[in-house]
């Protein structure tokens, strides 16, 4: 366990000293504010293709495969466009990433709305995923620069939880657009609407005074990368990036399929799917909160292996009730219920705060961006092997998958450094 220290501060620009209270607020209010509200797009682009999966897949008679390039499009991009807005951000800083990517956001947003075909659709949500994992990535090291050491994980908790605000949206406006017969691109073109404000208030935004500190500041990008793969930092982010491939696996399946699931096993509608996901994804709202507030008291490491241990347990169980048919369809949805509330619990936020916690100031960015990568990496595993499992065995089969995945993730939990109130300086 690392050493605790006492209450850290945000530093002014080239002062080793903590800055005065006055200017502590001033300057962390819009550090906060705006990276935690366009999480809360991104959160809804990601739910928003699983909304309307559904239409399209009966609209342009889609394969399975097809349907399974669809839905992990977006990831395929964050795969990608997490590491890369890392590296940029560690060497030009927080601040110029930040605008460019929201900006192809909505160009992205609109594409995929307006998309006359599956070709075009998957480029646009792939574009999309290159904005949405830079965001997070950068997003999420802001956060962590600018709390002061022992609200950080409360900070940066309550950031993510604009992602559970963001899905909600997306099952929410589903319900409401998809009885039209133009509802989906409706729900799809709404994400690049939601990211305007943002991009208005993001040049407000001082850039990151950790950042200006940076022993690597001015070196090259070929210099930041060789140290950010270093072994020091990858032996630090071994467990992190397990963790995060873990959870990532089964959320984003869940996350993408959930509407889909409850129409089949509520035999709805796609419209009634996602008035039931909308219905069972607030339950999850109170679990996201509390994490909030006990995120910086019990410590990462209990939250984490404690919601990995319950989605597994309640995950396992649902598959098993339906692969036997001793589960009702209310039973069905209470169980996913408690899943999605045992992610939001702990590791939903906790996988993307620890990483961003054990590299130091100089590769920051790359380190949050290689295990956000990871994650991604299990979030195209998650649905890709729930789809086939699912057309091959039935929706049991799909469920299992998620679950070994959640079960493995609380096992290699056990080893996360604890890093709770410790300053970022003294972590690394």
């Amino acid at each position: 366990m690392l050493p605790s220290t006492g209450t850290g501060g945000t530093v002014m620009l080239g002062m080793p000293n903590i800055a005065p209270e006055a200017e502590r607020r001033r300057r962390i209010d819009p550090a906060f504010w705006l990276p935690a509200s366009t999480i809360l797009v991104g959160a809804y682009n990601q739910a928003a293709i699983g909304v309307v999966l559904g239409v399209v897949e009966t609209r342009w008679h889609l394969s399975p495969g097809q349907v399974s390039v669809l839905a992990t499009a977006e990831v395929g991009g964050m795969l990608l466009g997490s590491p890369l807005a890392g590296l940029v951000a560690d060497r030009f800083g927080r601040r110029r990433v930040f605008l460019a990517d929201l900006g192809v956001f909505v160009l992205a947003a609109l594409a995929s709305g307006l998309a006359p075909g599956f070709a075009t659709l998957v480029v646009a949500r792939l574009v999309l995923g290159l904005a949405v994992g830079a965001d997070y990535t950068v997003s999420l090291v802001y956060l962590a620069e600018s709390a002061p050491s022992h609200r950080r994980g409360r900070w940066m908790a309550a950031g993510l939880w604009g992602a559970n605000l963001g899905m909600l949206s997306a099952y929410g406006l589903g319900a409401v657009l998809l009885r039209a017969s133009w509802g989906w691109r409706g729900v799809l073109v709404a994400g690049a609407f939601l990211a305007l404000p943002g991009y208005a208030a993001r040049r407000r935004v001082a850039e990151s005074p950790a950042f200006h500190r940076s022993p690597h500041r001015g070196a090259s990008a070929i210099t930041i990368a060789r140290h950010g793969v270093s072994g020091a930092n990858l032996r630090r982010q071994v467990v992190p990036m397990l963790a995060a491939f873990s959870y990532q696996t089964g959320d984003q399946g869940l996350t993408l399929f959930l509407p889909v699931i409850l129409a089949e096993v509520l035999t709805a509608k796609a419209a009634g799917g996602a008035t039931a996901a909308l219905a069972v994804k607030a339950l999850t709202i109170p679990a996201s909160l509390a994490t909030v507030f006990l995120v910086d008291r019990l410590g990462r490491r209990r939250l984490q292996v404690g919601g990995f241990a319950l989605r597994g347990l309640a995950l396992a169980t649902v598959a098993a009730g339906i692969a036997m048919s001793w589960l009702g369809p209310l039973a069905v949805a209470a169980l996913l219920a408690l899943a999605l509330a045992a992610g939001a619990s702990g590791p939903d936020k906790t996988t993307a705060i620890v990483p961003t916690e054990v590299v130091g100031d100089g590769t920051r960015g790359i380190g949050q961006g290689l295990t956000q990568a990871t994650g991604r990496l299990g979030g195209m595993v998650g649905p890709v092997g729930y789809v086939f499992l699912a057309h091959a065995f039935g929706l049991g089969a799909g469920l299992a998958w998620f679950a070994c995945f959640s079960l493995f993730g609380g096992f290699v939990s056990r080893y996360l450094p604890e890093t709770s109130g410790v300053e970022l300086d003294l972590i690394t």
